[in-house]
């Protein structure tokens, strides 16, 4: 049975069990009837099970006390000492052009569909047309929810005078709810937030910030511009996803007094308010959104056992990668694809061949930002971010 020691927990298998209480039996009378088919064989089968399944019960007990092994409540638990909670999920948004006849007003919440996937998109707020205008629309269920360019182009919800729709640019994905080993990532890296380094209190609290998805801290401790155009003596702060607000105050709670912000850098998607210290001290703080880079991918695989199927597995798992990392196993990236990070197809292999396994061999991966990619590498400015989506994701095999 389970036993706990100060090394640990061990357990008893049900295989163990079974062979054990077997061998009680026949220490009794080794003429005992105990096949598998005969009345005592079977209610050794079920205290077999039942005791394997308590010993189960008691090791999942002990290793719920622990953050790297607890799970669901378990670990909602062990965060909630450090303040944290689990991160609901949230919703994919995206900026759509309309066009039609000048003077048409369409009501927000009206919808447009992605051409591809079926997912609905609503207007945030009323757009009267005049000339292609710009309106902003968001997913209408939550999740990593993905639009490539020129994907929103179905008007779900007629309106006179509303003639056409189409996204210039790919959406920014929203997120799923937190898996367990996505916040047990994200407790592990909240531990700076007592620390004494601003660029780590301010990735762990603007990380904390509900909604978002991607965080990076660049710093220039230097007297000079550096070669991104950091100004001297200051930091840049770029953020995907999340309210405003809530970023800006978590910056304003982690930032050091005198540190500049590249407030005047020029940098596209700059978003510079005033808000306050948490002891209500008014404050300037600036922070960018990444310009975000559609990727597209070809993989090549040599089988004749996958199925049809079997590629939408594969290109879901190339989109879970990119934002997350390979969370199954250890020593890979738990990251994902990281603002100012270039692509390289050798990194894609991984979540690809977790799927291939020994159905096939995976020739190759090639990734671009036109739909032919023929290289190996992106390259990602500082200020980008690589952005996935199933749709921009063809997988061929060959035999």
């Amino acid at each position: 049975m389970a036993e706990i020691t100060a090394d640990g927990i061990t357990g008893t298998t049900l295989q163990e069990y079974l062979a054990e209480i077997q061998a009680r039996y026949e220490a009794i009378d080794p003429d005992w009837n105990i096949e598998p088919e005969s009345p005592d064989g079977q209610a050794i089968s079920i205290w077999s099970e039942t005791l394997a399944l308590l010993d189960e019960q008691v090791q999942y007990a002990y290793m719920s006390r622990d953050p790297a092994t607890a799970t669901g409540q378990a670990l909602n638990d062990i965060a909630a000492y450090a303040g944290l909670e689990r991160q609901d999920a949230t919703f994919s948004t995206a900026t759509v052009v309309i066009t039609g006849v000048d003077g048409t007003v369409i009501q927000a919440g009206s919808r447009v569909r992605n051409s591809d996937t079926g997912t609905t998109w609503a207007l945030d707020e009323d757009v009267e047309i005049d000339g292609p205008t710009t309106a902003n629309a968001t997913a209408t269920e939550r999740g990593a929810l993905t639009a490539a360019i020129g994907t929103l182009t179905e008007i779900a919800d007629p309106v006179a005078g509303w003639q056409s729709v189409t996204n210039d640019e790919a959406a920014a994905i929203g997120r799923d709810e937190e898996s367990d080993n996505q916040f047990r990532l994200r407790r592990n890296r909240s531990v700076a937030l007592p620390g004494r380094n601003q660029v780590d209190n301010i990735f762990a609290a603007v990380s904390n910030v509900d909604g978002v998805t991607q965080v990076r801290v660049y710093e220039n401790p230097e007297p000079t511009t550096d070669s991104n155009g950091l100004a001297p003596h200051s930091i840049a702060v770029f953020v995907q996803g999340g309210e405003v607000e809530a970023i800006l105050e978590a910056i304003a709670a982690n930032k050091n007094p005198g540190c500049g912000m590249n407030r005047y850098s020029g940098f596209p998607n700059t978003i510079s308010e005033d808000t306050t210290t948490p002891l209500g001290n008014p404050v300037n703080i600036t922070f960018f959104r990444p310009e975000l880079i559609s990727i597209y991918d070809v993989v090549t695989i040599n089988t004749t056992e996958m199925s049809e199927a079997t590629k939408e597995t594969i290109k879901q798992a190339i989109v879970d990668f990119s934002l997350e990392g390979f969370i199954p196993g250890e020593g890979f990236t738990k990251r994902g694809f990281r603002i100012g990070e270039r692509v390289a197809a050798g990194k894609l292999y991984t979540p690809v061949n977790n799927i291939v396994g020994d159905q096939g061999a995976t020739e190759s991966i090639t990734v671009g930002t036109d739909p032919d990619p023929t290289g190996a590498v992106v390259p990602i400015d500082f200020n980008q971010l690589a952005v996935f989506d199933v749709a921009n994701i063809e997988v061929e095999y060959v035999t």
